[in-house]
């Protein structure tokens, strides 16, 4: 099923037009290859650590330098305490479905969302979407809601403690807990299949195919459709500081300081480049995402990082041959922060 998305999507962004405002910079290819550890006078990447997980880490959450948690691929949830020097499984149950997305609304309290969008095992004996949660910072977990036929792909919380979930499969819905994941209610909201969910102030956002956000103005009581970008697949989006930043079409990073009611596309990319984007200030904002295209489904080089320090007008590239995309981050500060990129985990300093 998920195959199947990935070719929709990428038939979606083949057959989009990038004609929006233009504050764009023109697609120009990375030179020289560079490898990690890499310096210069902005930013500082090297890595940190390789995995041996048995499946690939699909979020990472750190609240400072050696404290964080990992989950990936095949439903396990790993804890660290020295900086992902070591890990210790924290959770693995029987099922092993995926893992896509962590939140954590306070030291102690997390959650994560995975499951699979197909009735598995004869009876569907296995859940399908499931939300866990944590309360002692993720030394241990349970399940606190599942739904079959779904898989729960990203989970955010407003400025009043509300927590939301998105799910594809069987249903495309948005759910909402007012008591801290206890109790889930469906939005009844008929959507594309979702990509992630998050909030700025009390304006909510929903990525997905196509060119719309679901966006709410009221802390996520109402959506609606807003036709924002003029590009299809709208995926990963972050705010900082009132300034949000979101990948649209794979290539192109889009910007609003207006709560998301104007964007502004400004800069575009080859072809599917763009993985990941981590806004750390209003001006400072880190992409990430595959190296030089050189032709063929799979014709990338290595991982990339973009990052402006003024507000997207400008921006610098470096390409690294000795690692692929970065598919997740978190930075614990605006200038710390770790990455993975495959089976490795980046360390990253912003100056």
């Amino acid at each position: 099923m998920r195959l199947v998305r990935h070719l929709v999507l990428s038939l979606f962004i083949l057959l989009s037009v990038t004609g929006c405002r233009k504050e764009v910079q023109p697609y120009f290819p990375f030179t020289p290859l560079d490898s990690l550890p890499f310096e210069n006078s902005n930013i500082k990447m090297e890595v940190k650590d390789t995995f041996s997980f048995s499946s690939q880490v699909n979020d990472i959450h750190f609240f400072d330098a050696a404290n964080g948690i990992a989950i990936t691929g095949n439903e396990r949830i790993y804890q660290t305490k020295d900086g992902g020097i070591s890990w210790t499984i924290q959770y693995a149950p029987a099922d092993s479905m995926p893992l896509y997305q962590l939140l954590f609304t306070d030291r102690n309290t997390g959650y994560a969302v995975g499951g699979k969008d197909q009735c598995v095992g004869t009876g569907c004996m296995l859940p399908g979407g499931i939300i866990l949660k944590t309360i002692d910072g993720g030394t241990t977990w349970k399940t606190i809601f599942e739904k079959q036929d779904v898989e729960f792909v990203s989970i955010s919380v407003n400025d009043k403690g509300v927590l939301f979930a998105v799910c594809n499969g069987a249903d495309n819905q948005v759910f909402k807990s007012t008591d801290e994941g206890n109790s889930w209610t469906s939005l009844n909201l008929v959507h594309v299949p979702f990509h992630k969910i998050t909030f700025n102030n009390n304006y909510g956002y929903c990525t997905s195919i196509g060119t719309r956000l679901l966006i709410s103005d009221d802390d996520g009581n109402t959506w609606k459709d807003d036709s924002v970008f003029d590009v299809n697949y709208s995926a990963d989006i972050g705010f900082k500081d009132g300034v949000g930043f979101c990948i649209a079409g794979n290539i192109n990073v889009y910007k609003t300081s207006g709560n998301g009611n104007n964007w502004i596309n400004k800069y575009a990319f080859g072809l599917m480049g763009f993985t990941v984007i981590a806004p750390l200030t209003a001006n400072n904002c880190l992409v990430f995402g595959r190296g030089d295209y050189s032709g063929g489904d799979f014709g990338y080089s290595g991982g990339g990082v973009w990052q402006t320090t003024d507000g997207g007008n400008n921006w610098a590239s470096a390409q690294f041959k000795n690692i692929t995309a970065v598919n997740c981050t978190s930075f614990y500060t605006a200038a710390n922060g770790y990455a993975v990129a495959g089976n490795k985990l980046l360390n990253i300093t912003v100056k």
